[in-house]
């Protein structure tokens, strides 16, 4: 649960926003289903269905993925296909993580690109703080540089709280775009 949505730099909500997530993993691979509500004129939530791979060679974690996102209430452009990709690289109490997301037609809006690298640093076993930078592309929507810091606290087994600095280059069309302090918490089991 966060105090606003927000996705690759944006606003999604101008409230709570509920994020579920249920998968089953059998080694390397996951797969699963999420929902999450957000403030649209066009839909009241997104859902996905999801599959994921992960490989480790030493230090060096790679993650793929596919997802079948459904916007939940929409009339028109209701799915999307989305691919994904990540490498993070483990130095110490350091990480670095660079991720990527495509989408050949984004809900009927044509090409989609995100990509986002930061590092995170372990100050405790409990405390992490971490910073990226990205990038997003959508045809008939403004290029945007976006940006996030924060810290993660874990509070007790399966229970974290985040709180995050979001932004982006584009402040000066309107508040989806602006910066804001999110609050959230997080419940894993």
């Amino acid at each position: 649960m966060a105090s606003q949505g927000m996705s690759q730099g944006i606003l999604q909500t101008g409230g709570l926003q509920f994020f579920g997530r249920a998968f089953v993993r059998m080694g390397a691979v996951q797969a699963g289903a999420q929902y999450k509500n957000v403030d649209s004129r066009s839909a009241d939530g997104v859902g996905a269905l999801f599959a994921k791979i992960r490989w480790k060679m030493g230090k060096l974690q790679l993650d793929t993925g596919a997802a079948y996102r459904i916007r939940i209430g929409a009339s028109s452009h209701v799915n999307a296909w989305e691919f994904s990709a990540a490498a993070t690289r483990t130095l110490g109490t350091l990480s670095l993580r660079a991720y990527g997301e495509y989408s050949a037609d984004e809900f009927g809006h044509g090409p989609s690109l995100f990509g986002e690298a930061g590092p995170r640093l372990d100050i405790a076993r409990s405390l992490q703080v971490s910073a990226n930078i990205g990038f997003h592309t959508l045809r008939g929507a403004p290029d945007y540089a976006a940006f996030n810091a924060g810290l993660r606290r874990t509070m007790s087994k399966g229970v974290s709280f985040d709180a995050r600095v979001y932004g982006t280059s584009k402040a000066a069309l309107g508040s989806p775009y602006r910066a804001r302090l999110i609050l959230s918490i997080h419940f894993t089991s």
